[in-house]
């Protein structure tokens, strides 16, 4: 026996495949809520406080996930909360991209008045959102795919139990947690794949379809505001931080006082250095200039033949 375990007790059991959780391949958005200025909050306040915050922000975000976004949970890291969603048709990428804006929102608020009824009171916590796109492809060869792993969970004595859970890993993966740094409080950043999709679904004809407009109405909430050079991303060449606002009439005035000078980001859009913000359309010459692979097109592709179909049976 060992710390009260018998041998039996620290066996790992070799997973039978009904132990793992099937994970389609194809086009994932993945979108992160993090709690904002949570660090400050535990110097300020009982251990006993902090921790109903938490667990009660763990339990918003959930239910956010179910409703509106139809998202499962992927993991949580710290005061982190990330969702995945596999994305059939454009219709649903851009009605996803919208409602992680209204969750946003939700969740902001809910930490606003829970601060409200505490004993700091100082406005000090927000949410922040990022969002992302990646095609999962287990199969294919090619060096820098995304793939899908099966990761068993460990218990409180650190043994790999019996649930298994999907892990993701590859570079566009690894994006969302580099421009994720550039969400400042209360804005929801999307990265540019996931940008130049709603893009491309919006399409370019002047009679556009339903669908298309709805992409349309989703790329006027963003806009590039900054760009910055990501570790291990686009070989150090400036990738563009791009927002999603409900609104950009008057932005400026969303800031608070002390935020210029805290936040590169809105230090640029306040003085409106370079022509920021700029429309999402540049995103296009963009991708040219790098010589992107066709990742996005293939991306796009995909979803035009989900869509058509989606139509076709239901006319």
């Amino acid at each position: 026996m060992v710390g009260g375990y018998t041998l039996d007790d620290l066996r790992i059991r070799k997973p039978q495949k009904k132990d793992i959780p099937s994970v389609e391949e194809g086009i994932h958005l993945f979108i992160s809520y993090d709690l904002v200025n949570s660090t400050k909050l535990k110097t300020l306040c009982l251990s006993s406080e902090w921790q109903d915050l938490i667990g009660q922000f763990y339990k918003r975000a959930e239910n956010m996930a179910s409703n509106p976004l139809e998202a499962r949970i992927w993991k949580y890291i710290g005061d982190e909360v990330i969702v995945y969603k596999i994305i059939s048709d454009r219709e649903t990428l851009c009605e996803t991209v919208n409602n992680a804006s209204i969750a946003l929102k939700e969740l902001g608020t809910f930490v606003r008045n829970w601060e409200s009824k505490s004993v700091i009171r100082r406005n000090l916590l927000s949410v922040k959102c990022a969002a992302w796109c990646a095609l999962i492809n287990n199969s294919s060869q090619e060096a820098n795919r995304c793939m899908i792993l099966q990761t068993s969970v460990l218990d409180a004595l650190g043994r790999r139990s019996e649930q298994y859970i999907p892990d993701f890993i590859g570079p566009d993966i690894d994006i969302g947690f580099r421009i994720a740094k550039y969400a400042d409080r209360g804005r929801m950043i999307l990265s540019s794949d996931l940008a130049l999709l709603v893009l491309k679904c919006a399409g370019t004809s002047e009679n556009k379809s339903r669908q298309e407009e709805y992409c349309l109405s989703t790329t006027q909430k963003m806009k590039i505001v900054s760009f910055k050079q990501l570790k291990g991303v686009w070989h150090d060449r400036h990738y563009p931080i791009i927002w999603y606002e409900k609104s950009w009439l008057d932005i400026g005035d969303s800031f608070e006082y002390d935020e210029p000078h805290s936040s590169d980001v809105i230090k640029g859009l306040h003085e409106a250095k370079d022509g920021l913000p700029i429309e999402i359309s540049a995103l296009t010459k963009v991708y040219e200039d790098i010589g992107a692979p066709d990742k996005v097109n293939v991306m796009t592709e995909m979803l035009q033949r989900k869509s058509q179909q989606r139509i076709s049976e239901n006319p």
